[in-house]
């Protein structure tokens, strides 16, 4: 068959942008289209742009490079009038004005995008950050009034059209970049949307400058921040009473320093009376804006303040328990902890983050309103993030910083980077970048816009590092170190083009430069219009396609991917030819691949004359978009004229790309000569098979009489042994431009898309870092090909029958095998012998010698694989590069972590453990196989390698204790033994070791010759013995005891003299504690430092919902019903007394508070109900949410739609509150008695007497259970018709916790829980919560959820207690 060049029209027939629906893919036999000009073809086209539309169902348009793009209005919003009052002239009068404000949505173009780089209004620019725009002050404002998506699969619907439109009736337009302008004046256009244009890019770089000095603070205390045109000012007290603080005192001021983005042309002013006159003696300034708003410490009463231009606006707490002097972390009772990383503020709002490490509630953030408020009626935060650190106990600082573009961001050591909403919604968990995951920041700051992420740490006593990050993906873009002590006193603040830091009493400017969009490969382009047209990268070939793109736009609908295609091959001129089953994407100008002379030939091609002179065009003229001219349409002229030829007339070419001028005028000149080229016409020619190496696009020079041509094969047709060629002219040299261009750097060439297979490591081993103090393991993951970008860990219970996705893990670790086995040595000196050689996995990864003092920090930690799948963790001094792969690492220290230093074959892994992730691990795991596998992004699962761990939980595993010794006295039988040791804490350092905080001691074990034995746990490094009857030699086994682990590996020595390690207690193999029960009921899947849920239990759909009602928290929590895994949790306010739910949503009831949640925790309604102590029972009856507030007294009514009143409730004294859905149920413990009332009208129905003081009441089947405290606590049971006591009495140990109801069994709640059958009054069972916590902060709490399950939690772990078969 022919072997043939194919049509581009025909070879990529697929649908690209809009288009017929079920479009196919399809090959087409055809020759190549011979001459590239001129030609009318049907595809994307110099207006591609277009104008912005309001059609539904517009196609979307795709951008390459950078380009510029009209919208698509997405969602028309809402129009509102406001009167504004404007001042004629000094002194004049008001005069009022209406204004329209709308608030509107336009879909820009497919994303992800990396940024929008200019905006048009109305053909206007109104927005420019490109590299020499001076347009600062009028982007700043640009931005202030909208809010851009990128379009990554992440973004989550606009909370300002949800506003209008209703929650979840919003799209959140992922795979879109699209633009919302919240309240734009549109009075000046009657309302109607403005037309807008965009200039995008999908990649950018940053240009921008260094870091520079500015002038030196008077005060490290000083706030810092940018005005609404982004320019830096500082705001301090005047007076310093108490050295290095600011202080206003009464009519005291606040001084204002302004400057110009450079620091040049300082402007100074004043708040006078800053310190208010009828308020506190002493007020530090913690932040401030230049609008004369601050936030400010009282140092006599201990309160935070807001001051208004020299006036009290109002007082804060971050809840209504907070004691007066709440904020009382003042070094020295001189100085609240106001670091610059802690507090930010805007202009309706601001935010602080609380660091309290000796009251875990105040582990948290808080926003605030600029409300009025009173000491007495104190602000409250309108959104709060509890638990910011993953341990509220532990002395560990977090930063905060709010964007430019209303994002508020968390960064601590965990290492963790977690983005919220300006309303304290989280939004996602970003990168921490590995140069300083696991540091303290400093400070630092992020912007979107810019896709920047700055971090300022301390690197010696007298320097620190600020580093730039690509924040979407880590990247290190720059370092820069600032002198100077390293200060808790630092500050990152953003300008639209400059970034500030202030550190201590230094300034410094960092300029940001510009954004410029990036070029984009023409083979990426080509090779993505196939994939839209599902045409597999193994049916064409696009090496050729090295030029780079600058921007193309595909936006109209209906043309296929073949002419999106055809419309590149004019500019970048290549050809489109088939052979061996590949279309394949061929490059003009290439040389000629043979040479063929008359000889060669079956016949002379025909050389008979044209009846026409051939014309020549004098002009080639091109229109292309200009980048240099804000990308509008401009034009490129070629002229050429010659003796020898008619030159006549003009030729006019399109191309739908952006251009430079030079480039484009080079493109022009080639074009101009390709036409004169190709009017030459066709050359037919045949010659035998022998030529079958020849395929179409070939170009071979063809000698005949003395002359030779060069021609361009278009097709082959093969008969009979004879291959027919149709050629073109060609000219080299027609491919090359000779008007001065310099051209572009060579492209890299185009990577491979296959992203292959994972190389994972699973590690469980023990905490690598003192943040880790967790049940935890680790993960990390590489790829053998550039194109492979991360993966997603999954974790499958049940040997690979089913996985859940259990950590993204989304950078390349460092990981290589070994090239040589690696000898065991010992863990207690140096190596200095041997040498660990290995082949690092992915191209261009690398390893980094250590300094001395870096070495014993613990610098150059590495993970060596064992052959039994566990792990030896080492360290390495000196890195040395070997040759491609291969790395040499020297200087050893082995056995780190209580790790064996054994001996590992050649080809086991190596993994860097500063790339390392943890994984949340559960302790129901412990023993258990867990099978991971991680399959690349963009791969496929099925070709994921499954590995299988046996999880001994070496994280939470105590380590042997060291220096066991024995003084003994009697014996041969009895006697005394004084046993002594020493611990070895796996936190801190060698120096000083740190307790874990899940350690509870040692476990001592006794056994003599006779086989005797006894068992004690103690907190004490010692103890006596007392041996009674034992028989000599007496062994003494001691182990270290974790709350989550049990006992670690055993050390024993005897009073023969002998010891060893081993031993230990038959069964106490460090598997975990065992549960606690009676026998009935048995504690089954925990999770360990979770929420500590158990009060009030129940679950809705696949999820469970219960409080923790303590002091450390007051929080309602959502987990999953499956595994115990937290997916939120919602402050709930003081003394959370009653959670109920109605299946859509839930309602709280906690001292004076009814707050209603929907079912993913967010806050929907709030009201407050009688006082302090109110709000102690809820029940839903008759339409009514019911609201038992004793202390009023009043059963209040509320709609439970909205919580507005619902009507007058009964004036009694009710605790708790129950109903059967006719009457409800009320306990009264001041009138022990129960009142019966009407459930729609809250009238009184009857009045049974009970048992003194009745704690709580459920009313089920026609029975009312009650438990009674007084005189000793107890179950007892009541008709509810008649109110009459039934034989029924259950002790109950302890102060009972709250019933509950599942089916027909009745759950008593508490630190001792029981399970009662309601049909027969039997008692299925009890069990008793473990009080495993001397810093216990509330007692354990349980609830019943289904007939034969509790969940309990208690100090740091939530679990369910199942009823055994």
């Amino acid at each position: 068959m022919a072997r043939l060049a194919l049509a581009v029209g025909g070879a990529v027939a697929g649908f690209i942008v809009g288009g017929p629906a079920g479009a196919q893919v399809g090959w087409m036999a055809g020759s190549v289209v011979g001459q590239l000009i001129p030609q009318t073809t049907r595809g994307p086209s110099i207006e591609e742009a277009g104008t912005q539309t309001t059609a539904e169902g517009a196609p979307r348009a795709i951008v390459y490079g950078t380009a510029m793009v009209s919208g698509n209005v997405i969602d028309a919003g809402r129009t509102r009038k406001i009167t504004r009052k404007e001042r004629q002239g000094k002194g004049g009068a008001s005069v009022e004005t209406e204004a329209l404000l709308r608030t509107y949505a336009i879909r820009i173009c497919e994303g992800p995008i990396a940024g929008v780089l200019v905006a048009k209004k109305d053909g206007k620019i109104v927005y420019d950050v490109r590299p020499g725009a001076d347009f600062e002050a009028d982007s700043s404002k640009f931005l202030a009034d909208c809010r851009i998506y990128l379009g990554d699969e992440e973004q989550m619907p606009d909370p300002d059209l949800e506003a209008i439109r209703g929650v979840g009736e919003v799209p959140a337009h992922r795979g879109s970049a699209y633009i919302v302008f919240v309240d734009d004046d549109v009075t000046d256009r009657r309302g109607s949307v403005p037309q807008y244009e965009f200039v995008v890019a999908r990649k950018v770089s940053q240009s921008g400058g260094g870091l520079v000095a500015g002038p030196e603070l008077a005060s490290p205390t000083t706030w810092i921040d940018v005005d609404a045109d982004g320019l830096p000012y500082a705001i301090t007290g005047r007076e310093q009473l108490i050295p290095g603080l600011d202080e206003v005192r009464v009519g005291g001021a606040l001084s204002i320093t302004k400057w110009k983005k450079d620091f040049s042309d300082p402007t100074e002013f004043s708040w006078v009376n800053a310190g208010n006159s009828a308020g506190s003696d002493r007020l530090w300034v913690m932040a401030a804006r230049d609008n004369g708003i601050a936030v400010s410490y009282d140092g006599n009463n201990g309160l935070l303040k807001l001051i208004n231009n020299g006036g009290i606006l109002g007082y804060v707490a971050p809840d209504a328990s907070a004691p007066p002097p709440w904020y009382f972390n003042e070094p020295g009772y001189s100085s609240p902890d106001r670091r610059g990383s802690l507090v930010w503020m805007t202009d309706s709002a601001w935010y602080i983050g609380i660091r309290q490490t000796s009251v875990a509630r105040w582990n948290r953030v808080c926003k605030f309103g600029y409300e009025p408020s009173t000491e007495e009626a104190r602000s409250l935060p309108s959104a709060t993030i509890f638990d910011v650190n993953a341990d509220p106990e532990a002395d560990e600082d977090f930063a905060l910083h709010l964007s430019r573009q209303g994002k508020l961001r968390i960064l601590n050591r965990a290492p963790s980077l977690r983005r919220y909403s300006q309303n304290l919604v989280w939004e996602a968990d970003e990168i921490v970048p590995a140069e300083v995951a696991g540091i303290t920041a400093l400070a630092f700051g992020a912007d979107d816009e810019r896709d920047l992420l700055l971090v300022l740490t301390a690197a010696s006593a007298t320097a620190s590092l600020l580093r730039m990050f690509r924040l979407s993906s880590g990247e290190l873009l720059a370092t820069h170190e600032v002198s100077g002590a390293p200060t808790a006193f630092s500050r990152i603040v953003f300008s639209s083009t400059d970034a500030y830091i202030q550190y201590g009493l230094s300034l410094y400017r960092l300029g940001l430069g510009s954004s410029q969009g990036e070029p984009e490969l023409l083979s990426e382009i080509v090779a993505d219009i196939h994939a839209r047209c599902d045409i597999p990268a193994s049916d064409y070939d696009v090496s050729e396609l090295t030029d780079s793109v600058d921007g193309l736009v595909l936006a109209s609908a209906g043309y296929s991917g073949a002419e999106a295609i055809g419309a590149l091959r004019v500019p970048y001129f290549f050809d489109l030819a088939e052979w061996g089953g590949k279309m394949r994407y061929i490059k003009r100008g290439k040389p000629s691949v043979a040479t063929i002379v008359l000889d060669d030939l079956v016949e002379e091609p025909d050389e008979s004359e044209r009846q026409a002179q051939i014309e020549y065009p004098r002009k080639m003229h091109l229109t292309y978009q200009s980048a240099a001219v804000n990308y509008e349409t401009a034009q490129a002229t070629s002229e050429r004229g010659s003796p020898d030829v008619r030159v006549t007339g003009e030729a006019s070419l399109q191309v739908p790309v952006v251009l430079t001028p030079a480039r484009a005028a080079e493109m022009t000149a080639m074009l101009h000569k390709v036409s004169w080229t190709e009017a030459d016409g066709e050359v037919k020619f045949a010659v035998p098979d022998s030529w079958l190496r020849l395929v179409p696009s070939d170009c071979v020079a063809l000698q005949l009489r003395g002359t030779s041509r060069r021609l361009r094969i278009d097709g082959i047709e093969m008969s009979g042994g004879i291959m027919q060629l149709t050629t073109h002219v060609d000219r080299q040299s027609a491919y090359a431009s000779t008007t001065g261009y310099v051209p572009l750097p060579t492209p890299t060439p185009p990577a491979s898309g296959v992203v292959g297979d994972s190389v994972l490591v699973v590690l469980d081993v023990p905490t690598l870092r003192d943040d880790d103090d967790a049940l935890y393991y680790y993960a990390a993951a590489t790829g053998e090909r550039d194109a492979w970008r991360g993966a997603q860990l999954q974790r499958s219970l049940d040997g690979g029958a089913s996985y859940v996705d259990a950590l993204g893990l989304d950078f390349a670790a460092t990981i290589g095998r070994l090239a040589s086995a690696v000898p065991a040595a010992s863990p207690w000196y140096t190596d200095r012998t041997n040498i660990v050689e290995v082949d690092l996995i992915r191209p261009g990864d690398s390893l980094y010698s250590v300094t001395d003092a870096q070495f014993l920090q613990r610098a150059g930690a590495i993970a060596l694989q064992l052959p039994d799948g566990s792990w030896e963790v080492a360290q390495y001094r000196d890195a040395v590069h070997v040759s491609g792969a291969r790395w040499q690492l020297s200087t050893l220290h082995r056995g780190q972590l209580n790790t064996p230093a054994a001996e590992h074959a050649a080809g086991a892994l190596l993994v860097l453990l500063d790339d390392v992730s943890r994984v949340t691990a559960q302790s129901a795991w412990l023993q258990r196989v867990l099978t991971h596998r991680a399959p690349s992004y963009g791969g496929t699962v099925e070709s994921a390698v499954p590995q299988m761990m046996s999880y001994a939980g070496r994280a939470q595993r105590e380590w042997p204790v060291a220096s066991l010794r024995l003084v003994s006295s009697g014996g041969p039988v009895g006697g005394s033994i004084v046993a002594s040791w020493a611990p070895r804490h796996r936190l801190g350092t060698d120096v000083s070791p740190v307790a874990s905080q899940h350690f509870r001691g040692f476990r001592v074990y006794v056994t003599d010759a006779s086989g005797q034995s006894t068992t004690q746990d103690l907190t004490a490094q010692n103890v006596t013995l007392q041996l009674g009857a034992m028989t000599w030699p007496i062994r003494v086994h001691v182990a270290a005891v974790n709350a989550i682990t049990g006992a670690g590996p055993w050390v024993w020595r005897s009073t023969d003299g002998s010891a060893g390690e081993g031993g230990g207690p038959p069964g106490d193999d460090g598997s975990g504690e065992p549960p606690v029960g009676d026998g009935t009921w048995q504690r089954g899947l925990t999770m360990i430092g979770s929420a500590a849920a158990g009060a009030r239990g129940q679950i809705i759909g696949g999820d469970v919902y219960a409080a923790q009602n303590s002091g450390a928290s007051w929080q309602i929590w959502r987990l999953r019903a499956d595994t115990l895994e937290v997916i939120r949790g919602a402050y709930a306010g003081p003394f959370l007394f009653s959670l109920i739910n109605d299946g859509a949503a839930l309602y709280a009831g906690s001292s004076g508070y009814v707050r209603k949640f929907g079912l993913d925790l967010e806050l929907l309604a709030t009201v407050q109900v009688g006082g302090t102590g109110d709000a102690q029972s809820l029940a839903l009856c008759g339409g009514v949410l019911w609201v038992a507030c004793p202390y009023t007294p009043e059963v209040v009514m509320l709609d439970p739609g909205t919580l507005a009143s619902a009507g007058t409730g009964p004036a009694l004294r009710i605790n708790t509150l129950t109903t059967d859905g006719t009457y409800l149920y009320g306990a009264s413990r001041g009138d022990n008695c129960i009142y019966k009332l009407d459930g729609t009208t809250g009238a009184l129905v009857d009045t049974f007497p009970t048992a003194d003081f009745p704690a709580d009441v459920l009313v089920h089947a026609g029975k009312l259970w009650v438990t009674s405290l007084q005189p000793a606590p107890r179950l007892l049971r009541y008709d509810a018709g008649t109110g009459a006591q039934e034989a029924f009495e259950l002790g109950l140990t302890n102060t009972p916790g709250s019933l509950g109801i599942a089916g027909d069994v009745l759950g008593v709640g508490g630190r001792n829980s029981f399970a009662i059958d309601t049909t027969t009054g039997q008692l299925l069972g009890s069990f008793s919560i473990p009080d495993d916590s001397p810093s216990q902060v509330a007692p354990p709490m349980a609830s019943i959820i289904s007939p034969t399950r509790f969940i309990a939690g208690a100090w740091n772990w939530t679990a369910y207690y199942d009823l055994q078969p």
